[in-house]
């Protein structure tokens, strides 16, 4: 499955349902998740189910601990101001 333009599933929306619908229908199907916007907050990243980033063998025991933990990682990177 190729998802292009994927920030447009960010948050609760019709098409972050769908995707989620279809990943877990299709659980053997590679999944590549496409897009250039940038994204802004760690939500924008919970529709991304395939990533690996949250679950048993994962950085993170499930999504709620992936967005605490990195929400706080991204606000200590957002305040980091380089010094040139």
């Amino acid at each position: 499955m190729i998802f292009d333009e994927s920030h447009l599933c960010r948050n609760d929306t019709n098409c972050s349902t769908a995707t989620k619908w279809l990943q877990r229908m299709f659980p053997k199907a590679r999944v590549l998740y496409v897009t250039a916007t940038v994204g802004t907050e760690p939500n924008h990243m919970l529709h991304m189910e395939r990533l690996g980033l949250w679950g048993k063998t994962s950085p993170f025991r499930n999504k709620a601990q992936f967005k605490k933990d990195s929400a706080e990682l991204y606000v200590s990177r957002t305040n980091f101001k380089p010094t040139i």
